[in-house]
């Protein structure tokens, strides 16, 4: 759980940048997946390996190997289709990247010096509501509301033109 846990934070702001969600089953579905990846791996390194000499047998460890791993892509494939397996997150940015990892860093720097635990739980709470606020930071309205709006859009070409209407 440490592992994927550290891992998704590390992460989460490419996440959040390139495919606007955020995985709420990813954690649970990794207890799973990753040492079945594991055992596929494993199984998949001693089929190349008796291959030269045995390959009757190795087309069994093959096939036990592709039994497994379709069964892991159905586990994903069902994880991922869950009505609340991500949330959509909309507007994040390169500047929001930066101050994820800066405050990051800045938090785990202070929690490792703060001796009382009052303070470390304090530090952790102002570092997530300080992701909350700073990340909104950049975020701008491209097109106001409740105004005709109408925006010119080069697309290489050709034209093109998006309108918002006041409602």
């Amino acid at each position: 759980i440490g592992l994927s846990l550290s891992a998704q934070i590390g992460t989460l702001p490419f996440t959040f940048y390139y495919f606007s969600k955020f995985s709420t089953v990813s954690l649970l579905a990794n207890l799973i997946v990753i040492p079945a990846i594991g055992v596929v791996t494993g199984i998949g390194i001693v089929t190349l390996i008796i291959a030269p000499f045995f390959p009757f047998l190795s087309t069994y460890y093959g096939d036990a190997n592709n039994i497994l791993t379709g069964w892991l892509f159905d586990i994903i494939n069902f994880a991922g289709s869950l009505k609340f397996s991500y949330i959509s997150i909309y507007d994040y940015s390169l500047l929001d990247s930066i101050l994820f990892y800066v405050l990051s860093f800045s938090t785990i720097f202070l929690y490792k010096k703060l001796k009382h635990r009052v303070l470390k739980i304090i530090t952790v709470i102002l570092f997530i509501l300080n992701i909350f606020v700073l990340s909104k930071i950049d975020d701008k309205n491209l097109l106001p509301d409740n105004y005709l709006s109408i925006m010119m859009i080069d697309v290489g070409q050709g034209d093109s033109y998006l309108i918002k209407f006041p409602n």
